[in-house]
């Protein structure tokens, strides 16, 4: 039995299961890279540095960083218009043709919020009935994304409205 371990045994860093090691620096129940246990090398190291709020925020400004300078990769890729076509045909039953015709409809606007879409920064999103698969329009990603987050149905959307300007109402009194 290995000094410095009571009882003998650990718990394994990678499964949780009681093992007897053969080491005082054996933590994990198999030896190999990936074991019966299911043990990945990176994988608790990686978990560990995750869990810690101030390793998060280093590795958010990391991520920052690295799309910040890696940006012309991004708006190269999303202006290949085979691509584009493809994804929005498999996606929503539409051509790019059709998806530049609605904007044209939109006169480059948002169809919620009406105001304008930045065709530079970033690609406008195809606004569609999850149920039916119509596609509604193209709007804002904040627009879209705010749509799902209210389940795409509009009375919880009026409640939202209802909610809001009450609060607008006090803030003028």
């Amino acid at each position: 039995m290995p000094s410095g371990i009571p009882n003998g045994t650990r718990n394994c860093l990678s499964c949780g299961k009681e093992f007897k090691p053969t080491s005082t620096r054996q933590k994990y129940c198999e030896w190999r890279a990936k074991g019966s246990c299911g043990y990945n090398a990176s994988q608790p190291s990686r978990e560990l540095y995750r869990l810690n709020p101030a390793n998060r925020e280093i590795q958010r400004q990391q991520s920052k960083v690295w799309h910040e300078s890696h940006k012309h990769l991004r708006i190269k890729f999303r202006d290949n218009d085979r691509e584009v076509s493809a994804e929005l045909t498999r996606n929503y039953g539409i051509t790019l043709d059709d998806y530049n015709r609605m904007l044209e409809e939109q006169q480059g606007n948002c169809a919620l919020c009406h105001r304008p879409l930045n065709l530079q920064e970033r690609r406008p999103h195809v606004d569609h009935d999850h149920f039916t698969k119509i596609v509604r329009g193209i709007l804002h990603p904040a627009c879209n994304h705010g749509l799902g987050h209210f389940e795409d149905n509009p009375a919880i959307c009026r409640l939202a409205a209802d909610y809001l300007e009450k609060f607008q109402c006090q803030k003028k009194s």
